[in-house]
């Protein structure tokens, strides 16, 4: 949606994108379970209430995982201990 908003842009169409980042054996696919969807509408904190953000944010906090981004809402909400993020 981003993309074609034109908000971002993509070196390859988006579908050989994702597909090669899931060929990268650092990235995994984290399938959308019952707890992610529930942490998503409990999440500690204040974040925004965009819910595919949320979702995101529910992912990594149940996964473990550390976030790559360059959304300043996001990134401030790891600041405050609620998840790990990194600067894209």
């Amino acid at each position: 949606m981003r993309a074609r908003l034109g908000h971002v842009q993509f070196s390859a169409t988006i579908a050989d994108w994702v597909s090669g980042a899931l060929s990268d054996s650092r990235v995994e696919l984290v399938p959308l379970r019952p707890e992610i969807s529930v942490e998503s509408c409990n999440l500690p904190g204040r974040l925004r209430k965009d819910p595919a953000d949320r979702v995101i944010v529910a992912t990594a906090r149940i996964a473990g995982a550390t976030l790559i981004t360059r959304d300043d809402r996001v990134l401030d909400y790891a600041r405050r201990g609620y998840v790990e993020a990194i600067k894209a």
